[in-house]
């Protein structure tokens, strides 16, 4: 999943998209051609979609709170539930984004992909001092 955190920014604290630009700057990189870039435009924006339905989950679930805080008390199972929808959400995008990810590494040569290797590590290595 590196691949897919290199195609987001932290920054200060926060996840941003970087949209476009991280396209740009892994098919300049890696050098990629159109069907190559076809299929990491495609990573993104399943990706995107994906992110996107799971945000979409995030912000409906705020009526479940009146199933979870009543006047009878605290209703526990209505809790989990609660919590465990976006994680439900995330894991019905996640065959998607594998698929996405697995066919755009597949069409990379042996060097492009020790390159995208690289370029992951870097990133991680820069990013894993971020705490949140």
């Amino acid at each position: 999943m590196r691949l897919i955190n290199f195609m987001h920014k932290q920054c200060h604290h926060s996840r941003s998209t970087m949209g476009n630009w991280g396209v740009r700057r892994i098919s300049k990189k890696l050098k990629l051609d159109k069907r190559q870039q076809s299929k990491l435009s495609l990573l993104h924006n399943t990706f995107e979609s994906g992110q996107s339905y799971v945000t979409d989950i995030r912000k409906e679930r705020s009526a479940m709170l009146d199933d979870i805080f009543t006047d009878n008390g605290f209703d526990r199972d209505s809790a989990l539930h609660y919590l465990n929808v976006p994680r439900l959400a995330f894991e019905e995008q996640v065959p998607a984004i594998i698929d996405a990810l697995g066919e755009f590494y597949q069409c990379l040569n042996p060097q492009q992909q020790e390159q995208l290797r690289e370029l992951m590590r870097k990133h991680h290595q820069q990013h894993s001092r971020c705490w949140h």
